[in-house]
């Protein structure tokens, strides 16, 4: 072989090696920012996807919304850091084999378009539920607690769909005509007000008194308020696993739930709110302070008839 053969296949055989390790650089460090990230969001998009409960899907759309679009970006970035595959990769990478980097990511494409296509037919089913609910509202013998949990449930629905199903034209066009009816309905049963009432209590668990104290300061720091009663609409607290998507990476945080009814005085009289509060659980088992959370149905009552039956 003479000099300048030899040359260029030592010269092709260099640059393949620097390819490889150049890509093999670019494999590890996509693999290194999203290793714990991909689990957690296999496994969301598989329970997303299989979700039979319309509600509880809506109630997970907006954060779904944030999962699918993080995993999509997830997706591509590690396609093109592992251009030969990800079996081969994982071949070359214990952590990646440990993992099952193949499996998760070859089943993750399929999961991840039957969420996008759940969020899609929630996107109807909302709509749906809307046109059939302004029109219930308008009923004669509709109640003013039922128009406000209606009423509550439509804008709630709205503030879903504006995240799920930005700039849709059949979005835009529903709540530019049944939101106003919604809400001259409302305005309508409002002079049912009399007939009001706070729920019924359901704790079942231990220290209420504690329980009902913790609640109290969470609200008046949430609200700058303070609460004319309380009540715990929850039998116990309820743990939850939540995914938390930042700068399209995913994570993992561990909450405790209790849901209450509290009332207040309001400038035109008094208000009940039904909350979420809830307590973060760190790694270590410590627990966080209780925050309330989400503001859910809320609907007004005479201050006289806070505490009636």
């Amino acid at each position: 072989m003479n000099l300048a053969k030899r040359f260029f296949i030592c010269s092709l055989l260099f640059a393949v090696a620097a390819f490889s390790a150049f890509a093999d650089a670019k494999g590890d460090a996509a693999f290194a920012k999203y290793k714990d990230s991909i689990v957690p969001t296999y496994n969301f998009l598989k329970d997303y996807a299989d979700l039979r409960s319309e509600g509880t899907a809506i109630e997970q759309a907006i954060e779904a919304n944030g999962v699918v679009a993080a995993a999509a970006v997830m997706m591509d970035e590690l396609k093109a850091a592992m251009p030969e595959g990800f079996s081969k990769y994982q071949d070359a990478n214990p952590a990646a084999k440990e993992l099952k980097l193949a499996y998760h990511m070859s089943y993750m494409k399929s999961y991840l378009e039957k969420s996008q296509d759940k969020l899609h037919s929630l996107k109807s089913g909302m709509l749906g539920f809307i046109k059939t609910n302004v029109g219930w509202m308008e009923r004669q013998d509709a109640t003013l607690i039922q128009n406000a949990g209606r009423f509550d449930k439509i804008k709630y629905y709205y503030s879903v769909l504006e995240v799920i199903a930005k700039d849709d034209e059949k979005v835009l066009a529903s709540k530019n005509e049944y939101l106003p009816r919604a809400e001259a309905a409302y305005k309508k049963t409002l002079e049912l007000i009399g007939e009001a009432r706070m729920p019924a209590d359901a704790f079942a668990g231990k220290d209420r008194a504690g329980i009902e104290k913790e609640l109290a300061d969470a609200y008046v720091k949430r609200t700058k308020t303070n609460p004319e009663r309380i009540v715990i609409l929850s039998k116990d607290w309820n743990p939850r696993t939540e995914l938390v998507v930042r700068k399209n990476v995913v994570y993992l945080e561990h909450y405790l739930y209790l849901a209450a009814a509290v009332a207040s005085k309001e400038k035109n009289g008094a208000m009940v709110w039904e909350i979420s509060f809830r307590k973060r659980v760190f790694e270590n088992g410590t627990i966080g302070p209780l925050e309330a959370y989400g503001f859910g149905a809320s609907y007004p009552i005479l201050f006289a008839n806070i505490n009636a039956k």
